[in-house]
């Protein structure tokens, strides 16, 4: 006896880091194959145990945005199991080959011949994709995900399942889940959604990024705090470069500053031997990049995986201090030392999917600036002409792309798309 498909596998995508070697198969879960059948592939190996062969009936395709919550990217009626419980290479091979399964024009086989090797390139096979029309959708079992809803959002609530934190597949029987059941099969039939026709097209691979693997890629640096303010510092110290330094803080910061401007990585923030009271307030730490010129201090915090951070002596106080706190304070002693007139500046450069609260209530004279690397990102595209011919600094900023996103799996999901068509040109261009 056949058993009943009606059995929903959520499938997260995009939750890896990828380079020109390393293409994850997911990527062709939201293309029609050359032949408009949508072939899909199953985190994290293509896989699945003997319990769910034919039972599957609708897969929706997911990408993580935060703890506890997924966005639906589409979904689609599971038509066949390509993949049979132990499946090897060379079944999956002949299946691809029977069908004539190509992308752009090449096999999936070639495709990721020279990827990481796997024995399942292809787990189900669809005749339709959908995907949301105009709405976003959302699963959640977060509480305090529905606060951030806006009117073209969709949360589907789920009340009895918890959504994977390591899992890459998850699957729902009506027999487990209940209403978390009904709810999904409501919207999956019934929600806003629309067909989706894309597939690999010669503008797409016409549109491939000519983006070079630097040395932030190669060494895995593209999360590193440490680098790019290493980097920051290199081409703001750098004199071809000030002037455009100056005219990004004139427009963020409303500063003015002149291009005789110093740069310091890890200034010690620590007031001494001070007899005007300063001493009293509290300071220390480094500050990731502080500028001076003649008028002006500008205290520059970066953040990309780590939040504001407090220290013992801070925790000790009856007030909530903090780092920002301390350079704030050390940076106003040190002006009010000169005899001339010093503005204080000060900002925290985060990426766009990071959070992190600037504010503080206790010490409402604490003014930082919230700045985004989309915010950098975007100004020094603008001004491209004035480093293009410098490789370093091309990929200083190539590299702040993927912290322009909203969420990370949207920036792997992006980098993904860019790979697969490259992979497609290269072996097309093989082929003349």
């Amino acid at each position: 006896m056949e058993p009943e498909r009606n059995g929903i596998v959520i499938n997260r995508m995009y939750a890896g880091d990828y380079l020109s070697s390393n293409l994850g198969h997911e990527i062709i879960n939201l293309f029609a194959s050359d032949s408009g059948k949508h072939y899909l592939y199953l985190n994290a190996r293509g896989d699945f145990h003997a319990s769910h062969q034919g039972r599957i009936k609708y897969m929706l395709l997911t990408m993580h945005i935060m703890k506890g919550v997924m966005e639906v990217l589409g979904y689609a009626k599971i038509m066949e199991d390509v993949y049979n419980y132990g499946d090897d290479h060379v079944n999956q091979a002949r299946y691809i080959q029977e069908h004539k399964i190509t992308y752009g024009g090449i096999s999936i086989l070639d495709i990721f011949n020279d990827a990481e090797q796997q024995d399942v390139y292809i787990t189900y096979v669809a005749d339709k994709l959908y995907i949301p029309k105009k709405t976003r959708v959302f699963l959640s079992d977060n509480p305090d995900f529905s606060k951030f809803k806006t009117e073209d959002w969709k949360i589907i609530t789920l009340n009895g399942h918890k959504l994977g934190t390591t899992s890459l597949k998850q699957y729902i029987y009506p027999e487990d889940m209940g209403d978390d059941y009904s709810s999904l099969i409501k919207e999956i039939e019934a929600g806003d959604w629309q067909l989706s026709l894309d597939r690999i097209s010669s503008e797409n691979i016409k549109g491939v990024n000519s983006r070079s693997i630097s040395l932030f890629d190669i060494c895995l640096l593209q999360n590193s705090e440490q680098a790019f303010s290493n980097a920051l510092y290199y081409f703001m110290c750098k004199p071809e470069y000030k002037s455009l330094w100056a005219s990004f803080f004139s427009d963020c910061l409303g500063c003015s500053l002149t291009d005789s401007f110093t740069v310091t990585r890890e200034e010690v923030a620590i007031i001494k031997n001070d007899d005007a009271g300063w001493n009293q307030r509290i300071s220390g730490g480094r500050i990731d990049l502080f500028i001076r010129d003649i008028n002006n201090y500008v205290i520059i915090e970066n953040k990309i995986k780590s939040d504001i951070n407090c220290v013992e002596s801070d925790r000790k106080l009856a007030t909530k201090a903090n780092q920002l706190v301390r350079y704030w304070n050390y940076a106003h002693w040190l002006a009010e030392k000169q005899l001339r007139k010093i503005h204080v500046k000060a900002c925290v450069l985060r990426p766009n999917y990071s959070h992190v609260d600037i504010n503080n209530p206790d010490y409402p004279e604490v003014v930082y600036k919230d700045i985004t690397y989309r915010d950098l990102y975007v100004f020094l595209i603008k001004n491209k002409g004035r480093f293009s011919s410098d490789r370093n600094f091309v990929s200083l900023v190539e590299a702040m792309e993927r912290h322009t996103f909203n969420t990370v799996s949207e920036y792997m999901k992006h980098e993904m798309e860019e790979v697969f068509y490259s992979r497609i040109k290269e072996l097309q261009d093989k082929l003349e």
